[in-house]
């Protein structure tokens, strides 16, 4: 018989994939999801510069995931948890967020949200891209995924915030547990309780709206914008984050976005000017 705990992991696993077919769908409206996945997975897997883009942002959740289990060696050498401080710096924020919109329904959408709508939303702009045989995009979205880890995990290992729902007197509780209880115990090995500040969620979710706001794709730039949006609020809502967490996210969002967009201008510009033999020109653009 199944316990609660182990219930708890497998309904998310159950909805993974009917999830990703979903935004699939919503993001080419009137197509097959399995086709378009098909076609994507074939052009990921074809070309040697996507598969290897693709290796690269898994190698980046394995390096995650060393790094979360290590993370309490770290953490003891700051010698304190900066909770406190921000929980006097903003009050009762999320505490009075929770009671003015708390209700069962909301909490299980934005538990969705939170736990797999935030990571196929990049899954997601993979397969979009490469099905429409969007390279530039492509380059650009690993770009700001990787900023994102290089910029944030210093902070998870050297500036520790505890989560609002496990500080003291803070009034706040994981929404996450109330509807799949035992969950946040398995989440834990992704992401230590006092990995908080700033709200990766929200800043790679930003960062993927804001490559696709760019994009000639209209229900695409429509579906990762509100989804950004969405996954900002549920952070908050849910407990699991501060606010200050969630606006230090958008302004990280925004820069790591910012820098793939740099470094994708220029291997762009590198390889124009490879093509036609001018590697000089490389000096002259702006």
């Amino acid at each position: 018989m199944l316990t609660r705990s182990t219930a708890s992991v497998l309904a998310p696993a159950l909805l993974t994939l009917p999830t990703l077919a979903l935004l699939l769908a919503l993001a080419f409206p009137g197509r097959s999801p399995l086709k378009v996945a098909r076609v994507a997975l074939a052009r990921l897997a074809k070309e040697r510069g996507l598969r290897l883009l693709v290796a690269g942002m898994a190698a980046v959740i394995g390096a995650n995931l060393l790094l979360t289990a290590m993370d309490s060696r770290f953490t003891a050498v700051v010698g304190r948890d900066f909770a406190a401080d921000l929980h006097r710096l903003e009050g009762d924020v999320v505490a009075g967020l929770q009671r003015a919109l708390g209700h069962p329904l909301l909490t299980a959408l934005f538990s969705w949200i939170y736990v797999l709508v935030y990571p196929l939303l990049v899954v997601a702009s993979l397969l979009v891209y490469a099905a429409r045989g969007d390279g530039e995009r492509l380059r650009a979205l690993g770009a700001a995924y990787f900023a994102n880890y290089v910029l944030i995990q210093p902070f998870y290992l050297f500036f520790p915030v505890t989560e609002p729902a496990y500080v003291a007197h803070s009034g706040v509780v994981n929404g996450i547990e109330t509807i799949l209880p035992g969950f946040m115990d398995g989440y834990r090995l992704t992401s230590g309780l006092d990995n908080c500040f700033p709200s990766l969620h929200t800043s790679l979710s930003l960062s993927v709206a804001l490559v696709a706001a760019s994009s000639p794709y209209r229900a695409w730039r429509l579906l990762a914008g509100g989804l950004a949006a969405a996954t900002a609020i549920s952070t908050v809502y849910l407990g699991i984050h501060w606010m200050a967490d969630l606006i230090a996210g958008v302004v990280f969002g925004w820069a790591c976005w910012w820098i793939g967009e740099a470094l994708h201008g220029l291997r762009s510009a590198a390889r124009e000017a490879r093509a036609e033999g001018h590697p000089a020109r490389l000096l002259s653009r702006r």
